[in-house]
């Protein structure tokens, strides 16, 4: 059973000349129903509906609440229906809302067990009386958010036309993971080298779990440490990036490929010791706080922000967000603090 979405449109085109006869492909036209036997008997009804073009924005769940038997909920005895649709449930604020619909508009459809395309991460929406399940792509393929962590399939038990219970089993051969790293845990220490130990360690242990699969390895950086102002010299993190993938692996432990250390490390410095400060350190870290938890003034930063930082780095912010725009100011706190304390050394 296939059924198209945004990323392959019936009306786009097509790498497949032809499928093979066993293969069926949803028409974008009316939802069908394609009846499945086992042993001669009746045992499910597959509902599918295909894109025709990439930008889908009707609610296509209402196609299938169209169809009389699915409205009426007749059907034969030990009929399991599944529908089979690409969509967007709810609020996803990192996928284009296409076929936009709500859990209710779901399950308002007489359908035992959804299965859903376009979210690549797996999830149960729904496990009552009907499933609403999004299974993930079978392979992940980039250190985005939504590619990383196991990848597979989903396995559905079932007793009629009841789903008893779902389980999801991965089928990824190499998988993206992402991992933070406190250095605070090398707490005394100001050498790298012992921070590339502690990596080599954490990575050590991921291949142990990973069941024989090749990763790709985001390390993100945490923590409050000297190892801060070693870090932050031009070319020590590249240089530390570097030495790491020189280091290798053994064919016991696996294939390992460090993607990239993303360094957001601290000065070993409190901002709020500062607070009750009578001098310049304590007024700045005042309106620092005052700041970050007033979105008033978090909008009038955005607002100067997008007017007069150059292109090249907002793209590379990725859009400001609330959220983002917190941790720029956190940043820039702790540069300013750690440089005026240095300076009055």
């Amino acid at each position: 059973m296939l059924c198209h979405g945004n990323h392959d449109p019936l009306g786009g085109w097509s790498a497949v000349r032809r499928w093979p006869d066993n293969v069926k492909v949803f028409s974008c036209r009316e939802v069908e129903a394609v009846p499945i036997f086992w042993q001669g008997q009746k045992v499910a009804t597959v509902y599918g509906l295909s894109y025709d073009r990439q930008e889908v924005r009707e609610n296509l769940v209402e196609r299938f609440g169209a169809r009389p038997e699915l409205a009426s909920g007749t059907r034969e005895r030990g009929d399991l229906w599944i529908g089979l649709l690409h969509c967007t449930v709810g609020q996803q604020p990192d996928h284009a809302p296409y076929s936009p619909c709500s859990l209710e508009d779901l399950r308002r459809v007489g359908v035992d067990y959804w299965a859903l395309g376009h979210i690549h991460r797996h999830a149960v929406l729904s496990s009552q009386e009907q499933w609403v399940v999004y299974p993930g792509n079978t392979q992940g393929r980039s250190p985005k958010p939504s590619e990383t962590g196991a990848k597979g399939v989903v396995v559905v038990t079932c007793e009629g036309n009841r789903v008893l219970g779902v389980e999801h089993v991965p089928t990824d051969v190499v998988r993206f993971v992402t991992v933070s790293v406190d250095v605070g845990e090398l707490s005394g220490t100001s050498d790298l080298s012992d921070l590339r130990r502690l990596l080599v360690q954490r990575a050590e242990l991921l291949l142990s779990e990973s069941a024989g699969r090749a990763l790709i390895l985001r390390v993100h950086l945490t923590g409050r440490s000297h190892l801060y102002h070693l870090l932050t010299r031009p070319g020590a993190l590249e240089q530390l990036l570097q030495d790491l993938r020189e280091g290798g692996e053994s064919e016991e432990s696996g294939l390992l490929w460090w993607e990239s250390l993303v360094n957001n490390t601290r000065p070993p410095i409190d901002l709020c010791v500062y607070e009750e400060r009578a001098d310049f350190l304590g007024a700045f870290v005042l309106q620092w706080k005052k700041t970050r938890g007033d979105p008033g003034q978090l909008a009038a930063v955005k607002e100067q922000l997008l007017s007069s930082a150059p292109s090249q780095f907002l793209r590379r912010l990725g859009g400001v967000k609330e959220e983002r725009l917190v941790e720029l100011l956190d940043e820039a706190a702790y540069q300013v603090v750690d440089a005026l304390e240095a300076n009055e050394e």
